[in-house]
């Protein structure tokens, strides 16, 4: 890890954002820093800084519920940088304040590298103020809502094992709706520990087939586009989406997340690195109420998928691609009933979406698309560069198809 100074704490919320008001006015914030591509690969080009004077009314009108997201992970005494920027979807604004420890001057210095550390850096390392959390809110005539908050480069030590967790979110245009889609990704790495003798302590992150991996997890809500005065409830998902472990590469770690099959672009891609080197998706209908006042019983009629990392002719020939999955729509998950089952096979040499039909009734509440058969390239990782389904009587869930 490249971050190691010593974090400050125990300052109160008031004298921060005093603090924080003026460091806007001296432009001494993260103004200076160039792009955050390296932590929001997937959304850096999308975002806007705000004004100076703008920043600085936002930050104080939001003091209470950044506070409050903070102490739900600790960090209210730890977290003394902050900065907003904005973001437009579907003709509406939407804003993230973005906490940090002041430890990271420059995010896109971040990496979580493996070495050996003193026993102290160890304990500022596996500290959470290392990482940052964003907060993602929307503010109109009737208030401001908060929609969710992302921990970023949090360290989570458990009795067996310890992860690092790196989360982020976008946000998705929705052609002809009111609505806008809010993607999650929750993606968790894996590092293991030990002290040796002299009191250092390693710090390994374990490795598959030569390379690193995280786990993930998505989650997916329609934000409705008039909430009728009743607030966001950030734990209800229209879809949640279980899928493969990623590659993971540290000094950018979502860089290959699932976030990339759902970004409208095609220079990026998933890129599975899990045992069987075969790309798995299963989403699942969640407990939110949008999508099925929209269109109930939700039925999906048809996948679409771009096949391969897409970036160049070069990228996609040089890495695995699906040939065949076979796709599971089951009424009831967890008694398997009602379960139907088709095979579809992509072509191959085209990098642009493939559009495929699906045969299944209405009310199922489990999709799982597993490849079956991969045409193997000089890299390993098996890679999508964009995925989407459509629903009957509502249309493409994650926007427009490229």
């Amino acid at each position: 890890m490249s971050l190691k100074k010593k974090a400050l704490g125990g300052d109160t919320m008031k004298r921060l954002f005093s603090i924080i008001i003026a460091l806007f006015a001296a432009g001494a914030l993260w103004a200076e820093c160039p792009e955050l591509s390296s932590i929001l690969p997937h959304n850096y080009a999308q975002l806007s800084r705000m004004k100076e004077e703008t920043s600085a009314e936002i930050l104080k009108s939001m003091e209470t519920p950044v506070q409050n997201t903070l102490k739900k992970y600790g960090l209210e005494n730890d977290f003394t940088t902050f900065t907003v920027l904005s973001q437009r979807a579907g003709g509406r604004l939407f804003y993230r304040v973005i906490a940090a420890s002041q430890n990271i001057a420059r995010l896109e210095g971040y990496s979580l590298e493996e070495g050996v550390f003193s026993a102290t850096d160890y304990e500022w390392l596996r500290s959470p103020t290392n990482g940052m959390i964003q907060i993602l809110f929307e503010r109109d005539s009737t208030g401001t809502r908060i929609l969710t908050d992302a921990p970023f480069g949090i360290w989570h030590q458990g009795n067996k094992s310890t992860t690092v967790e790196y989360s982020d979110f976008m946000l998705i245009t929705l052609p002809g709706r009111e609505e806008v889609g809010l993607l999650q990704v929750n993606a968790e790495v894996p590092v293991e520990t030990g002290l040796t003798r002299d009191a250092l302590t390693k710090v390994t992150l374990p490795k598959r087939g030569g390379k690193n991996y995280g786990t993930q997890i998505a989650k997916y809500s329609l934000l409705p586009a008039k909430y009728q005065g009743k607030p966001f409830s950030n734990g209800s998902y229209d879809i949640v989406i279980s899928a493969s472990d990623f590659l993971f590469v540290p000094n950018n770690p979502l860089k290959h997340s699932l976030l990339s099959a759902f970004d409208k672009n095609a220079a990026t891609s998933f890129k599975e690195n899990s045992k069987e080197n075969f790309i798995s998706l299963t989403l699942y209908l969640g407990t939110g109420k949008t999508l099925a006042a929209l269109c109930s019983p939700v039925k999906l009629t048809q996948a679409a998928v771009i096949n391969g990392d897409a970036e160049s002719t070069k990228t996609y020939f040089e890495s695995n691609r699906i040939e065949a999955f076979t796709i599971e729509a089951i009424e009831n998950p967890f008694v398997a009933e009602g379960k139907e089952t088709t095979t579809c096979t992509l072509k191959d040499y085209i990098l642009e979406s493939q559009t495929m039909y699906l045969p299944f009734h209405a009310g199922r509440q489990c999709y799982t698309f597993n490849t079956t058969k991969i045409i193997k390239a000089k890299k390993d990782e098996c890679c999508i560069s964009e995925f989407n389904i459509k629903i009957d009587s509502f249309g493409w869930l994650f926007g427009a198809l490229l």
